[in-house]
């Protein structure tokens, strides 16, 4: 399944005080991703990723993507992401890419994770 291989996260400095900068925003929701991964935190995690994620995720279209996205997610278990790196992120407009080397369940992984603008927040747009 798509999520089994799914992305995590990012552990990047906080900045300091104000508002957090678009890399900062980006590494924050790598950090969440990964988190909410982990969690099975299928609200959390359908929030962090793009209307065709969810799709591509559910195979759903209209009113039921979010809610099969939540279902499916929720019933995930057993799945720990660690963050072991996160490289500094590449903001152009309203996309960014990252990459961060991440800790599935044991196995490493590099991944290049690419994110866009929706709805005023960056989200994923693939695991």
């Amino acid at each position: 399944m798509l999520i089994a291989g799914t992305i995590a996260a990012a552990a990047a400095g906080a900045g300091c005080g104000g508002e957090p900068d678009e890399q900062q925003q980006v590494q924050q929701v790598v950090r969440d991703f990964a988190k909410a991964n982990t969690q099975s935190d299928g609200k959390a995690f359908c929030g962090l990723v793009t209307r065709d994620f969810r799709e591509r995720l559910t195979g759903a279209t209209g009113e039921q993507v979010d809610e099969q996205c939540v279902k499916q997610v929720d019933a995930l278990k057993g799945r720990r992401i660690e963050v072991l790196r996160i490289d500094e992120p590449k903001v152009t407009g309203d996309t960014a890419t990252v990459t961060a080397e991440l800790d599935f369940s044991g196995q490493r992984q590099l991944r290049t994770l690419r994110l866009k603008r929706e709805e005023g927040e960056f989200r994923l747009t693939e695991g």
